[in-house]
């Protein structure tokens, strides 16, 4: 017996092709999802094996993840987090950073954060400080709301530490030569004196004595006198040395440079 399939009982072939393009649609939304899905772990795997410290936020300033550099470099995990909101955070805002912070938070970025010193507020690190330098930007998605904000630290304390020693080392080079160039007029001016009498006195003694000595003796006078009087120009000249040297000298312009930068850094 032969059947046959009547036009009233056959689908429409617009429902047909709608139910093939929902299906269509369906498959490429899982893909889509899916591949979504891949990227995120992706994502996430960077993060967690990043050398650097990587703290990422919720969109209201509170801390979604952070990674296992995170926690190497501030001695803490999750749970010493707490509650804690960068957007609240006082040492951010006491180092002055919070309104590239805030940018970063209203999907401006990247914003790179200039070196500050960092204290713990928990963790085994908690009282010491931590120099970081840092970059921050949001993570949007297609409708360009954000997701996520993204900190990134490097811990720069050895370099700090460093700059700050050889600041220190300027200063007191600085000191040294200051004390140096005071030592040099005082022992200067207390040379010249005795010079300046020796001087002195052996001319009022050949004027005292004119006629009266020999010609040898008046020679010895004028041999003292002049003596002094080189004696004198020589120290006055090693003086002028001095104060040129120590305005002229690589050492200390290199100096004077190197103080500059370093306070132009920390301002």
């Amino acid at each position: 017996e032969i059947y046959t399939l009547s036009l009233h009982d056959a689908l429409p072939i617009s429902q047909i092709a709608t139910h093939r393009a929902l299906l269509e649609t369906e498959r490429l939304a899982q893909s889509t999802e899916n591949a979504l899905r891949l990227s995120e772990v992706r994502f996430r795997t960077l993060i967690e094996q990043s050398p650097l410290s990587t703290q990422i936020f919720a969109p209201d300033g509170k801390t979604l993840s952070i990674n296992r550099a995170w926690r190497q470099l501030w001695g803490a995990d999750e749970q010493d987090l707490g509650e804690y909101n960068i957007l609240e955070d006082k040492q951010l805002a006491d180092a002055g950073i919070m309104p590239q912070i805030r940018r970063a938070f209203s999907g401006h970025g990247p914003e790179e954060l200039p070196a500050i010193a960092y204290d713990p507020p928990k963790g085994i690190y908690h009282g010491r400080k931590i120099w970081v330098r840092s970059v921050i930007y949001p993570v949007t998605d297609d409708r360009g709301q954000i997701r996520e904000v993204v900190l990134v630290h490097e811990d720069v304390s050895d370099s700090m530490r460093r700059e700050q020693e050889q600041m220190e080392q300027v200063r007191e080079l600085a000191r040294s030569n200051s004390e140096l160039q005071r030592f040099a007029y005082v022992a200067s001016h207390d040379l010249k004196e005795p010079l300046r009498n020796v001087a002195i006195f052996s001319q009022l003694l050949a004027k005292r004595c004119d006629g009266q000595l020999s010609e040898e003796a008046q020679e010895y006078i004028r041999h003292v006198v002049d003596g002094a009087r080189r004696m004198s120009e020589l120290i006055d000249a090693l003086l002028q040395y001095s104060r040129t040297k120590s305005r002229c000298s690589p050492v200390r312009e290199r100096s004077e440079e190197h103080t500059s930068e370093l306070q132009s850094h920390h301002d």
